[in-house]
């Protein structure tokens, strides 16, 4: 068996990866953040409110667990990053919910299909600097710097997550994420609408999908 360090760690995930032999099976947990806070004790109002919590609470389920091969960055599951990534709302614990409820995506059918229309015809991003701001009620020259003030605190705490966990010989899986095409509609017509619009919108749904799909 290799040394483990962060370059033996991420050559068993990339063999993985590439369907090869390694030394061992890496492991991953799709642990997020919810369990670790339950375990030692922290409510998921706290998790939103101070995201350190949860990140001290994961680094301590991982040394009792034993740890495992490739990681997340940083705790992620936060309001502002919720809000920036589609427009719906979102129910939080603490404020919207009790303390030590799970947040919530309060579903409502916010796309019409005039607005798939419309996307198709414009493009997502022209379509989204006139929808995004209505929605949440912005002054639309506040849009893109409303979002940038999300977004910027959001990379930091991820860019050092990737560092402490390299310090800790660990490879990152992933840092940022985002929705994909499919799933921004999914969640601004709800779960149970889009999958409808699907059979029943087939080539509506496909340009969809080319229009949003390059930006």
């Amino acid at each position: 068996m290799m040394e483990d360090n962060i370059d033996s760690r991420m050559k068993r995930v990339q063999a993985a990866i590439a369907l090869e032999s390694s030394d061992r099976t890496p492991v991953s947990l799709m642990l997020g953040y919810k369990f670790p806070c339950r375990y030692k004790g922290i409510t998921q109002g706290a998790y939103f409110r101070d995201r350190s919590s949860a990140d001290e609470a994961f680094g301590e389920v991982f040394n009792e667990l034993g740890g495992w091969d490739i990681v997340v960055a940083a705790a992620y599951t936060t309001r502002d990053r919720n809000l920036v990534e589609a427009p719906m709302k979102i129910r939080v614990p603490g404020r919207d919910l009790p303390e030590d409820e799970v947040m919530q995506y309060d579903e409502a059918e916010v796309f019409t299909h005039d607005d798939y229309d419309r996307i198709i015809k414009v493009g997502w991003k022209t379509f989204m600097d006139g929808f995004y701001p209505e929605f949440r009620g912005w002054d639309a020259d506040q849009y893109h710097d409303r979002i940038q003030a999300r977004v910027e605190p959001e990379q930091a705490v991820i860019k050092k997550g990737i560092e402490r966990w390299h310090d800790r010989g660990y490879p990152v899986l992933n840092g940022a994420t985002g929705l994909p095409p499919l799933m921004l509609p999914s969640f601004s017509r709800t779960m149970t609408t889009f999958p409808m619009d699907t059979p029943r919108l087939p080539a509506t749904v496909e340009a969809l999908q080319d229009a949003m799909t390059d930006e």
